[in-house]
Parts: C-alpha cells; sequence; structure tokens
C-alpha cells in the first residue's frame, strides 16, 4: 500500500519523517530522505510530496492533504482520504 502526505512547506516535512522514525523505528524498513519516502517492513511506504510541486501521476492507497481525491482516485482502500490520526492509528496496528 502506498501512503501520500502532501505538504504545503517541507521544514515540517522533516519534522513528520523524524516523528515517524523515532515513535515508529522498529517497524520501518528504510528511510530515504532524500526522496522523503519511508519503506515499511510490511512492504508498504509513506511518501511526502509537496503540494506546490509537478504531481502528475502520482497515485496512492491512501493520501492526506488537499489533494488526497486526486490521488487515490483509482484506489480500492474504503477510506481513501485519511487524516493524521488515521495515519497513527495505521502504524500503531502494524
Amino acid at each position: 500500500m502506498t501512503i501520500i502526505i502532501e505538504m504545503s512547506l517541507f521544514r515540517f516535512a522533516d519534522e513528520l519523517i523524524n516523528h515517524i522514525c523515532k515513535d515508529y523505528g522498529e517497524k520501518i524498513d528504510k528511510v530515504y530522505r532524500y526522496k522523503r519516502e519511508i519503506k515499511l517492513k510490511n512492504g508498504d511506504s509513506i511518501r511526502v510530496i509537496s503540494s506546490t510541486g509537478r504531481n502528475d501521476g502520482i497515485r496512492a492507497d491512501t493520501a492526506i492533504g488537499p489533494m488526497a481525491e486526486y490521488f487515490t482516485c483509482g484506489s480500492k482502500q474504503s477510506k481513501r482520504v485519511w487524516n493524521y490520526d488515521d495515519l497513527e492509528k495505521y502504524l500503531e496496528n502494524l
């Protein structure tokens, strides 16, 4: 499953990645800080993207952010648009 987090300011993206790594480090396989991507041990990935960048062609199973419905238009998940609480619950239940 691919999770997209769309942010307007990348300075908060680094803080978010640090928070996820600190709290859920045992569930993470690899962190690509330059690409702002986290690969989880179960094969899922979390990507942080800019809301001002070129986001054409990006697809995800679930997403957080203003364009979340656009990124998840082809998803089969029951809840495609998440908030940060949903992300925390998902990471806790891994």
